[in-house]
């Protein structure tokens, strides 16, 4: 058993760790997520999720690759 962990960019400003895991919770467990802030704890713009399995991985991935979020397009 291993975990898949995905790359998100473009993310809109507003999302926070647990805004980022509320979009890609629906798709499988999910063992670890994080928005990458700067030193002033703003948002950079990207984010890891880390799914349990490949599945969920390639789920988000399918329905997300191009996903509006706020004014972004993940």
């Amino acid at each position: 058993m291993g975990f898949f962990l995905l790359f998100s960019q473009n993310l809109a400003e507003s999302i926070d760790n647990s805004g980022l895991e509320d979009i890609f919770n629906k798709f499988g467990n999910i063992l670890s997520s994080k928005v990458v802030m700067s030193e002033d704890g703003k948002s950079k713009g990207y984010g890891f999720v880390q799914f349990e399995t490949e599945e969920s991985a390639n789920a988000a991935i399918d329905k997300l690759n191009g996903y509006l979020v706020g004014d972004k397009q993940m």
